[in-house]
């Protein structure tokens, strides 16, 4: 047996065992009286979806009702019917949405009906599945429309009248290999019932076309993904408190409970593997680079007859589309390639878990080629690699030098590792090129290690080998999302923490992007993230205007104050000052930074790493070619351009068009240095620089306080 057809076996085989044999009555005599075992239809050709529908609640009607089991499932079935808003469900079934958006187009009832589906097939428990609740998701129109629209995507055709037939016939196929014997030891095993059914499901396939079988997988939604064993854990501490009450902790984690379930049916379940959509390798579908490559012909044709200007907008589409196509192909599943050890848990990526993204990017450029003459312009997305949800609390993850090299000969610059919500992104490029293996273990942090402050995440240890030599410090940073819970926090306020050897902490801010705040190191060590709440004592004539913003930006450790309790608001910011200020707040910082550039800076100097970093990115020029005036003060003009050339840097920002346009509200514009006027505008145009009752004020020597404003703007610029 094929890899692919034993994938397919175990899991239709799982997903049957589940549904159509759900609730084995406790005896003998009662399973086989279910089953039919020499009842003559059992050979039965004509199978329908009425006869599964049939069958279905013949076996529903045999449950002996043990420890009310009936009871609970009516229970727990009317709280996932009662319970549950339709906002709610809504919102549960949007991780699975999003990941469809794009491939298949579905209303908000039919977004329902997928959650429904997802419910009716979760698999593996201690307590059975109704399977005629199955049956009547088949025979819903919406249901029905999902199925055909994911056999669409998978490029297969399958009707839910199939997929009755095909489950009948595997019912039928385990009714003539039972014996009483057998059915005894059922009784006792339930691994031993999935075996039966796995070779009938095994002798079905013989049967089909590898097409047939294809199609057949996706429509039965299958439930392998029941065998993750944090989902399992869920659903039974779910089902254990069903009893005729829902405790109010119960309530509240309705929505997070199917949120999971769809999650885990999406990670099980989407096509894995290249061509036409089969199981197998690690790498994902590449069906939506396939719809690219084949929209292109009608491309030609538009281009053929387009004018100069249409044509400019048609190639900039096809790059757009191009762009999308490679970021979807790029998502790559390696859940099934973990290897667990005790507490640790390693995936090792081979070289097959990239070849289908690697030929998909071939494929695009050639087809752009021969389509619009070339492939400049296309974003080549990083390769992500998911391990899914892992329970372990150390996890490994290795690329070789070899893997590294495949994805950098075709312009992949980054690869990231996705686990349990952390990401990490690695370059795969200079020192990383030699083969990376990367490891990240977490525990839950106490209040000794946050030193009191509440935590929003658990604490990471992060360490890297490169080329199999320990490393830790690296010239490109490795950038870390960090999942985090700010439910009673103020998410403004936290900021990655780095533990010292010696146990204090040291902010290095961090990114805040809805569920996780994203951080670049160029070193590893522990972190945490904490809300940071920083108080001043002499910010009282700055409160109204300034005051939310120092509070946000010494949170990030961007800025700090003189003394303790003293920011010194009104002082004017030193050159050196801003460096740092700048630098940390937009995460460019790197404490290894250096640079011989300006002799006025020393290398054990407190601000020398900023300069290094600013000067290096031409975001802080010196006043000379080989002076930079750390100690001189700021303008606010100057202050202005270095804001302007870090956005043009980190978010790429675009100078405006129209310079006097965009600072005609001032009227002191004139007054501002002409060098200085593009940044001026620039920081005008994003409302960095707001001004003081209709005055830029270009020439004023910028304050601390003003500093800490301009640098909360920019950081929240889009």
């Amino acid at each position: 047996m094929t890899l692919k057809k034993k994938v397919l076996v175990g899991t239709l085989a799982t997903s049957l065992a589940v549904t159509a044999f759900a609730g084995l009555p406790l005896s003998s005599k009662g399973l086989a009286e279910k089953l039919g075992v020499g009842v003559a239809s059992a050979a039965s050709t004509t199978p329908s979806l009425d006869k599964l529908a049939d069958r279905a609640e013949a076996v529903w009607k045999a449950v002996e009702d043990k420890a009310g089991v009936k009871a609970k499932i009516d229970a727990f079935n009317d709280f996932y019917t009662n319970g549950i808003t339709k906002q709610e469900k809504l919102d549960a079934i949007k991780p699975l949405t999003d990941k469809l958006e794009g491939a298949i187009e579905l209303d908000e009832n039919q977004k329902i009906a997928l959650l429904d589906l997802v419910y009716a097939t979760w698999g593996d428990f201690e307590f059975p599945i109704v399977t005629s609740k199955y049956v009547e998701l088949l025979k819903n129109e919406d249901v029905a429309y999902i199925i055909k629209q994911i056999e669409k995507t998978a490029k297969v055709d399958v009707t839910v009248e199939a997929t009755a037939k095909f489950a009948v016939n595997v019912l039928n196929r385990v009714n003539s290999k039972l014996s009483n014997t057998l059915i005894k030891d059922i009784v006792k095993n339930q691994d031993a019932l999935k075996k039966v059914v796995e070779e009938a499901v095994d002798a079905e396939f013989d049967r089909t076309s590898s097409t047939e079988a294809q199609a057949l997988y996706s429509a039965l939604v299958p439930a392998y993904f029941a065998n993750k064993q944090e989902l399992k854990d869920t659903l039974k501490l779910v089902y254990n408190n069903v009893n005729g009450h829902l405790p109010d902790d119960l309530k509240a984690a309705k929505v997070e409970v199917a949120s999971k379930l769809a999650i885990a049916y999406w990670a099980a379940n989407k096509p894995i593997g290249g061509g036409g959509g089969g199981v197998g390798g690690g790498s994902v579908s590449t069906g939506t680079v396939s719809d690219f490559i084949s929209s292109l012909s009608a491309l030609k044709e538009k281009l053929a007859t387009a004018t100069a200007e249409e044509k400019q907008q048609l190639i900039a589409q096809a790059l757009k589309d191009a762009s999308a196509a490679l970021a979807k192909a790029a998502a790559l599943d390696v859940s099934a390639l973990i290897s667990v050890d005790g507490d640790k848990a390693t995936v090792t990526i081979p070289e097959s878990a990239i070849s289908s993204y690697v030929q998909s990017i071939k494929d695009v450029k050639q087809a752009l080629v021969d389509a619009i003459g070339t492939s400049e312009g296309l974003v080549i997305a990083d390769a992500s690699f998911n391990l899914g949800t892992v329970t372990q609390s150390n996890v490994a993850v290795n690329a070789a030098e070899a893997v590294l090299k495949q994805l950098a000969d075709v312009g992949v610059g980054h690869v990231a590792f996705v686990v349990n919500g952390l990401t990490a992104t690695l370059p795969v490029g200079g020192e990383f090129a030699k083969g990376i293996e990367f490891n990240v273990s977490k525990s839950a942090a106490t209040a000794e290690q946050t030193k009191g402050l509440k935590a929003a995440s658990d604490v990471y240890n992060f360490s890297l080998k490169l080329g199999g030599v320990d490393v830790e410090k690296f010239a490109q940073p490795v950038v870390i999302q960090f999942p985090v819970n700010a439910e009673g926090l103020d998410s403004e306020l936290l900021s990655v923490a780095r533990i010292e050897s010696n146990g204090s902490l040291s902010f290095q801010g961090g990114d805040v992007n809805g569920s996780v705040i994203v951080e670049p190191r160029y070193s590893f060590s522990s972190y945490v993230v904490v809300e940071n709440k920083v108080s001043f004592n002499d910010i009282a004539s700055v409160q109204s205007w300034a005051g939310r913003q120092i509070e946000v930006i010494a949170a990030k450790g961007a800025i700090q104050g003189k003394a303790a309790g003293v920011f010194a608001p009104k002082d004017n910011i030193t050159r050196g000052e801003f460096a740092k200020i700048l630098v940390t707040a937009l995460n460019l910082d790197n404490a290894d930074a250096t640079s011989d550039k300006f002799s006025d800076v020393k290398s054990t100097d407190w601000f020398a790493p900023y300069v290094a970093v600013a000067a290096e990115k031409g975001i802080i020029n010196g006043r000379s070619a080989t002076t930079f005036d750390p100690t001189a003060t700021i303008t606010r003009a100057e202050l202005s351009t270095m804001i302007a050339r870090a956005l043009k840097t980190v978010k790429g920002i675009e100078d405006v068009k129209d310079v006097d346009v965009a600072l005609a509200g001032f009227s002191d514009a004139g007054k501002i240095i002409s060098s200085l006027k593009a940044g001026a505008a620039l920081a005008a145009s994003k409302n960095i620089v707001i001004g003081d009752g209709g005055k830029f004020r270009p020439n004023d020597n910028a304050t601390r306080a003003e500093a800490a404003v301009i640098i909360y703007r920019a950081i929240n610029v889009k």
